[in-house]
């Protein structure tokens, strides 16, 4: 990745480069040839064949401001979020440093990111500046360039997404504490890694809310650059389709009637609004309907249910609509003309064909998966709701995808088109709509996925599920019950809140003796998995507690409750070894490094600062507190 784009890096800078030679010596050639009758350059700043070979610049440039070479403007949100993105990793990484974690560092990550971060800025440049240009020496050269370029941003295009779902698997597994197959493959030795490091980092899913939705960012960004290559890539050895000063300014000079020559930007960007004003005010008028049911939906997540109501309305009834405006478009722009294939760009209308089409086959495998799942999910009136918006959204894909294709080739030819302009005001309503329903799919839907965990999502988890919970809960009551009749010296858990959710727990740990820890009152919440006891539960520290193996987080790292569970453990016996692992510390696999090396080098300070937090965050509750019930008082306490 470094050497793919350290290469595009260079290429971009040697154009950037040329071009700026190719500008100055148009100007200076023109200033001081103009009003000499010369054949090589007609004063419009477009060079003759005679005039091409005797340049000196390596690579000869014109700009092409006619021909529709889309510098896709748009990219620069793309592009300012993807570096956001990538800043966030490599701040990420480098905290890996900052907090000694040495099986986590990787610099080369950190370098690799720094470039791309550079690489995206520089590219966006060249791109909104340089898009239109036509290269005409050293063809082959500038051929193999720019599909490097465009394959770089392929490549950087699929890491993105490659990551992002092992991120979003590695959060999933952390999060129901699911151990991994034992057998030591490279797949289980990756995942391993990414969690003992997510365990250690400062920025994930729970500490950075936001993180999850920078990545269509990243994926959008390099979707579009690798298109404006690819146009670049066909404008190579194209001969300029107009002999007008495309990039030349003619500028009288007052005084003494002689004219001077300037550098003028090919690029301009314009508006015309004219015949659709009120679909714009009606796209205007929904954005803005939708912005206020965005904040209802955010505020409304504490109420059960009703949150995920919200967003199936707003997208149920948005694609509804798009559905209806799409054919009415339809109806007024047959009205315009064809364009025929001797007057429209073949390369740039591909291009365009394969934006539109090829996602589409994938899109619609994945809304036939979410229908099947929510088939064999219960039978809930939201879950039959989402699969009346499931299909919208299908027919809404395949009526919207050809009416863009046919559109591309449409154009006005009589001076009554250009003026009624047919369509205009659907097509912009039907613009503003597919934007509000890509905000609410990027924002909402990653919202509703992290936050909706107990529903599951496939036909055969839910069927393990629905098997399991029975065998889970007698299992719990059982263990609730042996610990009531064969209480464990220092040890206590209960479910917390009493009467709410058997299987979230809280437990007491009392500080062994002879330790730093001895006197402590150390507090842990306790998550049981829905198919325990054939996976861990996920046990985290409330109090805090200074340890090796104990991160500030409260995680703890303990074989018994990764890859070493046995389902013939029972709950009291892992609060038992969590205990002997405060007697008995591994600084050699170690959560916290630097706590982990001042056990080894300095024992005396390192006993000093643990009991320092003993004595701060583990001091016992008050006797009544103690005595109002094992889980109530004492997840009272570790709370504060």
């Amino acid at each position: 990745m470094i050497i793919m784009n350290g290469l595009g890096f260079a290429w971009i800078l040697f154009l950037h480069w040329d071009i700026k030679r190719y500008k100055r010596w148009a100007v200076q050639y023109l200033n001081s040839n103009q009003g000499t009758g010369s054949d090589e350059c007609d004063g419009s700043g477009v060079r003759s064949d005679s005039l091409t070979h005797r340049m000196s610049i390596t690579t000869l440039v014109v700009f092409n401001s006619l021909e529709n070479s889309k510098p896709a403007h748009v990219v620069d949100i793309f592009c300012f979020g993807s570096i956001v993105h990538m800043g966030v990793q490599v701040f990420s990484q480098t905290y890996f440093y900052i907090n000694d974690s040495p099986r986590c560092q990787d610099f080369l990550t950190i370098f690799c990111l720094s470039i791309r971060i550079v690489f995206s800025f520089y590219q966006l440049y060249i791109a909104f500046k340089y898009s239109n240009i036509l290269i005409y020496r050293h063809q082959l050269l500038a051929r193999f360039a720019l599909m490097h370029l465009l394959a770089t941003s392929l490549s950087s295009w699929f890491r993105t997404i490659i990551s992002e779902a092992v991120d979003d698997y590695v959060e999933s597994i952390h999060a129901l504490n699911h151990t991994l197959n034992t057998s030591k493959n490279y797949f289980n030795s990756m995942i391993e890694h990414e969690i003992h490091c997510l365990e250690r980092t400062v920025i994930n899913d729970k500490s950075m809310q936001t993180l999850p939705y920078l990545y269509p960012f990243t994926i959008e960004f390099n979707i579009i650059m690798a298109s404006i290559w690819y146009i670049c890539w066909t404008n190579i050895g194209k001969v300029h389709s107009h002999p007008g000063p495309a990039h030349i300014k003619v500028k009288p000079n007052l005084s003494d009637g002689d004219q001077e020559f300037e550098y003028r930007s090919a690029i301009s960007i314009s508006a015309d609004c004219h015949a659709s004003n009120r679909g714009l005010f009606a796209g205007i008028t929904t954005l803005l309907a939708t912005a206020v049911t965005i904040i209802i939906f955010f505020a409304t997540q504490s109420y059960d249910r009703f949150g995920i109501s919200v967003y199936c309305t707003q997208i149920g009834v948005l694609t509804l609509v798009c559905c209806i405006v799409i054919p009415l478009a339809y109806h007024q722009t047959r009205k315009l003309n064809v364009v025929t294939r001797e007057h429209f760009n073949c390369n740039h209308t591909v291009m365009d064909d394969l934006l539109v089409l090829i996602p589409v086959p994938f899109f619609l495998l994945h809304y036939v998966y979410l229908i099947m799942a929510d088939i064999h999910d219960e039978n809930s009136p939201v879950n039959v709701f989402l699969i009346v918006i499931y299909v919208l959204t299908i027919l809404q894909v395949l009526i919207q995808s050809p009416f863009i294709v046919d559109g591309i080739r449409r154009c006005s030819n009589t001076k009554e088109l250009r003026y009624v302009k047919p369509g205009r005001n659907y097509i912009m309503f039907a613009l503003i709509l597919n934007i509000t329903l890509w905000i609410l799919n990027t924002f909402e839907l990653r919202y509703v996925d992290r936050t909706d965990t107990g529903q599951d999502i496939t036909a055969k988890d839910i069927e393990i599920a629905m098997n399991n919970t029975n065998k889970s809960l007698r299992r719990i009551n059982n263990e609730m019950l042996e610990l009531q009749r064969n209480p464990i010296p220092g040890i206590s858990a209960a479910p917390y809140p009493p009467g709410n959710d058997p299987y979230q727990w809280v437990g007491n740990i009392t500080g062994p003796p002879d330790t730093p820890y001895a006197g402590g009152l150390f507090i842990v919440k306790i998550q049981f998995p829905r198919d325990y006891p054939f996976h861990a539960p996920h046990i985290v520290f409330q109090t805090r507690v200074y340890h090796p193996n104990i991160s500030d987080k409260g995680c703890i790292c303990l074989d018994t409750l990764k890859q070493n569970w046995s389902s013939a453990l029972t709950i009291g016996q892992v609060l038992l070894t969590i205990q002997q692992l405060l007697a008995d510390p591994n600084p050699r696999d170690p959560l916290s490094y630097g706590v982990a090396q001042e056990y080894l080098n300095n024992r005396p300070v390192f006993d000093q600062k643990a009991r320092e937090y003993t004595r701060e965050y583990a001091r016992p509750p008050p006797p009544a507190a103690q005595n109002s019930g094992s889980g109530g008082g004492s997840g009272g306490t570790g709370s504060q």
